[in-house]
């Protein structure tokens, strides 16, 4: 809700710009305007219904992993179709509160070496750091894998 967003952004003022129909726009407005090759995203909760289509507008592919708790939200990676096509992804799931991990591995177009790109979002909670610790651990050795 937007009361609980307040609490962790007070200084964002009006509070109406946390609501999504205001900040999911200007999110797409921000990545069409610096037109990077690639865009990680963590707390994606409208992938589907809005941001995928609206960056594939502008030559944008993505994939994304909701967290595996019973949030709605995850991670998202997108990359611009002109350089990079999907070679192959994978996610791992912490089984320690909250988080997730995403990996894609990307073809360059023009023949170069392949570029693979890791997202996550670990645990929020700055008295946690020991599950922040085991999460990385944990997504460190699945990036080693992949």
């Amino acid at each position: 809700s937007v009361a609980r967003l307040c609490q962790f952004f007070p200084s964002v003022n009006p509070k109406a710009a946390l609501k999504w129909k205001n900040r999911g726009p200007k999110i797409v407005e921000e990545i069409v305007r610096y037109a990077p090759d690639v865009v990680c995203l963590q707390e994606v909760d409208a992938f589907d219904d809005f941001l995928a289509p609206q960056l594939a507008m502008h030559q944008y592919a993505g994939v994304w992993q909701k967290k595996s708790d019973r949030k709605q939200d995850g991670v998202a990676i997108f990359w611009n179709t002109q350089r990079f096509a999907l070679e192959a992804r994978d996610h791992v799931e912490f089984g320690l509160k909250e988080g997730v991990g995403l990996y894609v591995c990307l073809r360059q177009q023009n023949g170069e070496p392949p570029l693979c790109i890791a997202n996550t979002h670990l645990f929020w909670d700055p008295a946690m750091e020991y599950i922040k610790l085991a999460q990385s651990e944990i997504y460190l050795n699945r990036a080693a894998a992949f």
